[in-house]
């Protein structure tokens, strides 16, 4: 976890360094008030009023994450960082005082991110290839997916091209629907899931030689091989050459 502390008004003798052998449960004091925040990106801050004398404690779930040494009123912050879904836990207390208690869950990094095709099409013992397009307000380094096919417990690993714009590329195996579920991480943190669908089957039902619009390609009616692009558009109230217009 990171940390940052910060010394923020008169009353604090020092800033303690942890494991100096400062003796902790040393004087009383009250804490007048604890401030604990989380925004969107990870980071929290916990922002402590204190008043008394002795040593001021901070930890933060099973951790003492600073101490300081105060006399009078002191007004300090903590921050931090931790991973998407957790619950920060913040205990603080002035020597033998009465210790306060906060606790703030971080949410999903805001992040929006969108996988195409959302409903495709492929061809028996034929692969697609998905891409994966993200953005993010937030700071990120090491920006990774990976994408699991439940039905055959395949993971691939995505490939970035660059920050915010990969893919990824499935099998298409025996005919069915296959569901994928994409997780999205940074710096091994789970930011978001995402789960798509796809199916392996016929791309060319009407045997036009025309794919199906979900295996990418232009036929605009996979029951009818007389309609196709290109076709000879008659007038029989159909789109026959698919242009998007009737009898014209």
């Amino acid at each position: 976890m990171k940390l940052r502390t910060f010394l923020t008004a008169g009353g604090v003798g020092a800033l303690l360094v942890l494991g100096t052998g400062a003796k902790r449960g040393v004087g009383k004091g009250k804490i007048e008030e604890l401030v604990l925040e989380a925004d969107d990106c990870g980071h929290w801050t916990a922002q402590v009023t204190a008043k008394g004398k002795g040593i001021l404690t901070l930890t933060e779930g099973n951790d003492t994450v600073a101490e300081w040494e105060i006399d009078g009123k002191a007004d300090v912050s903590v921050s931090g960082t931790a991973a998407p879904e957790q619950t920060v836990r913040v205990v603080v207390q002035v020597g033998r005082g009465e210790p306060v208690e906060k606790s703030v869950e971080i949410p999903m990094m805001a992040t929006t991110w969108q996988i195409t095709p959302e409903d495709a099409l492929v061809a028996e013992h034929k692969e697609i290839r998905f891409n994966v397009r993200v953005s993010t307000l937030c700071e990120v380094t090491r920006l990774t997916f990976d994408a699991a096919i439940r039905q055959t417990g395949v993971v691939r690993e995505g490939q970035f091209l660059g920050l915010g714009d990969g893919w990824f590329v499935a099998p298409g195996e025996s005919k069915g629907v296959y569901d994928i579920d994409v997780v999205l991480r940074e710096a091994g943190v789970v930011l978001s899931r995402r789960s798509i669908f796809y199916e392996v089957g016929d791309v060319d039902q009407d045997r036009d030689g025309h794919k199906n619009p979900r295996a990418g390609g232009k036929d605009c009616d996979e029951g009818d091989p007389s309609v196709f692009p290109g076709a000879t558009e008659l007038n029989n109230g159909k789109d026959d050459d698919c242009d998007g217009m009737i009898d014209e």
